[in-house]
């Protein structure tokens, strides 16, 4: 039963049904599972707040709801509410999901089971091609756009790696994992996803060598082979997207790429810059969507002390981690560098995956 709902909230995650910046369906699924999960294990969840790394992530919460209220009352404006109610569910998701793991180990093998499934569902929805091109030839699955996809990718990625990395899991699943991810961000020529998948693969290497010996040249075998195995598995389906990828890093317009993801507002609406200009109303900015970056985004929407507490959590959780896993850690973050992924609940299961390996290895749970 665990597995299957363990499978279910991970999975789900990768269906939209409604456009972007409103709830899905898999939301709710996603709250009666946690619900389900909570009385079903009668312990005491509100230990978990008391985690020193968790303190850091309630005190980024209360910033975001302070300013945002305050926004949505002066422009009257109801979208800043929304941005409240995505932090909100992204803080209980983290709290569950540590919840589920320093609390009952037994939920460890359904939660690595449904993070290696779910990325397995998406490689095989991409192998086949069951599902959207909405920017042909992009393949999107059933997100709403590739970046999307890309992200959902490197985060369950990224949290099933440093899983690997205190628990012992076969080297076959781990690479099997690293080459249906490598798939899955090409078919989405996503430029900034394979900019993120370098860290990763890197970590990979790194923490999983005693496998390959010392000797350096396996070492560069296994990138190698990696890369050709992926590059293989997706010549299958056609070479369109590797090239139209290739084609968008040489044609990049630095200049229009900023401006098109809204950093240009830094220079523009510099007076929000201390306290934050709360994340919504985005017209107020002559523009109909938010800043497309986690980092610019929180630094412009929650100002320099908004900034400095989620930077703060972020490296506290950097600095304990071992140096093969800050590799891995880093990837969804540098992704974060071109899309606000931090209103999704996969970052936050990430997040908190990453919290309990640090905890793991500095005392047991």
């Amino acid at each position: 039963m665990k597995f299957i709902l363990w499978f279910l909230a991970i999975s789900a995650s990768q269906f939209y049904v409604f456009k972007s910046g409103v709830p899905q369906p898999s939301h709710l699924l996603l709250i009666l599972i946690f619900s389900y999960f909570l009385f079903a294990d009668q312990r005491n969840i509100y230990s978990i707040f008391s985690y020193k790394y968790v303190k850091p992530v309630i005190l980024f919460f209360l910033y975001a709801l302070f300013v945002n209220i305050f926004f949505a009352v002066i422009n009257f404006h109801i979208s800043f509410i929304f941005s409240i109610l995505y932090f909100l569910f992204g803080l209980l998701t983290l709290v569950f999901v540590l919840f589920s793991l320093a609390k009952n180990e037994s939920n460890f093998k359904p939660i690595i089971f449904s993070l290696y499934a779910g990325l397995a569902l998406l490689f095989s929805l991409t192998l086949l091609e069951i599902g959207r091109f909405d920017f042909f030839p992009r393949f999107n699955a059933f997100f709403n756009d590739p970046n999307q996809m890309a992200f959902w990718a490197l985060c369950v990625a990224a949290s099933f790696f440093l899983l690997s990395s205190v628990y012992k899991i076969k080297i076959i699943y781990v690479a099997s994992a690293s080459i249906m991810l490598v798939f899955i961000i090409l078919s989405s020529a996503s430029r900034s996803a394979l900019v993120g998948l370098l860290p990763m693969l890197l970590g990979l290497i790194i923490l999983n060598k005693d496998y390959f010996g010392s000797v350096s040249t396996k070492l560069f075998g296994m990138i190698l082979g990696l890369f050709f195995t992926s590059y293989f598995i997706y010549t299958i389906s056609g070479l369109e997207q590797t090239q139209y990828l290739m084609d968008r890093f040489v044609t990049t317009d630095t200049d229009q790429q900023l401006s098109d993801r809204g950093y240009d507002r830094f220079a523009d609406y510099y007076q929000y810059l201390f306290f934050g200009a709360g994340q919504g109303a985005d017209f107020r900015f002559n523009s109909t969507h938010e800043i497309h970056s986690t980092w610019a985004g929180i630094f412009f929407y929650y100002g320099l002390i908004g900034f400095y507490i989620f930077l703060h959590f972020i490296l506290k959780i950097f600095f304990k981690l071992s140096f093969a896993e800050k590799f891995i850690y880093l990837s969804p973050l540098i992704y974060g560098f071109s899309t606000f992924g931090a209103r999704s609940p996969i970052f936050w299961v990430f997040i908190a995956i990453a919290i309990f390996v640090v905890y793991k290895r500095v005392k047991p749970l």
